[in-house]
């Protein structure tokens, strides 16, 4: 699967499935850098400073992590939504931020961002020891329409659809938390909606859904403190 991912700037399932790549047209890209700014929204917020403090942590080890500002038209032309995305390539770490927003929705793409990052890291890690997990995830996420999903061992969809649901619950969780200690965000709060939301924009396009079993799979997801727990979860 990694080498189906990194054609994205990815090393993991993350943005493979949720359909954001990152925008890379150098020639169209704003190149003012809103870190600052964006960094002092967050840290108005104990949550933020998390997203803060995992920045700094990503800096301490030797990345080098860049906002970059993208129009609507831009990134939804690429990921068919005008949020975010993010690249992540050696040392590189790129933020793709929509400039059409306002700086509150903004800090909200970089903290949504940051958990897909962290969670990146963690599936890379796990995949880099269970190869056949790896393999078997790239032939379904390349396969899946041709072949339909129940042509697939439930064991290889359990997984891929599992860390998917899981990534977004997380991210948007985040933002949830960031909404309710007064960062208010029309865009990524979902509230009560969220797991239905998950379901219906990540998990359906699958031709599958989670459908009454999603707020529980949402209450699985956040059982655990980490995707590392996640993934050996859902291994076999």
């Amino acid at each position: 699967m990694k080498n189906v991912i990194k054609t994205l700037g990815m090393a993991s399932i993350v943005l493979l499935l949720i359909g954001c790549p990152p925008y890379s047209n150098s020639d169209s890209q704003d190149n003012s850098s809103p870190e600052n700014s964006l960094e002092d929204v967050l840290s108005k917020t104990s949550t933020g400073n998390e997203s803060v403090s995992y920045l700094n942590q990503l800096r301490s080890q030797g990345y080098n992590v860049q906002f970059l500002l993208a129009s609507t038209a831009e990134i939804d032309s690429l990921n068919g939504h005008g949020g975010g995305g993010f690249e992540r390539k050696g040392s590189q770490i790129k933020i793709y931020i929509n400039d059409d927003l306002s700086e509150t929705e903004q800090a909200h793409i970089v903290a949504h961002e940051l958990i897909h990052i962290k969670d990146d890291f963690e599936i890379d890690q796990f995949l880099q020891t269970h190869s056949y997990i790896d393999s078997a995830s790239e032939d379904f996420i390349a396969n899946h329409q041709n072949r339909g999903i129940n042509n697939f061992d439930s064991k290889v969809v359990n997984y891929v659809l599992g860390t998917l649901f899981c990534t977004e619950v997380r991210a948007y969780t985040k933002n949830q938390t960031l909404n309710d200690q007064g960062l208010t965000s029309n865009l990524f709060s979902k509230a009560n909606q969220l797991p239905q939301f998950v379901d219906q924009n990540y998990i359906y396009r699958f031709n599958v859904s989670y459908g009454s079993s999603a707020m529980s799979m949402k209450n699985w997801c956040l059982s655990f403190n980490s995707m590392s727990s996640i993934q050996n979860q859902l291994s076999w």
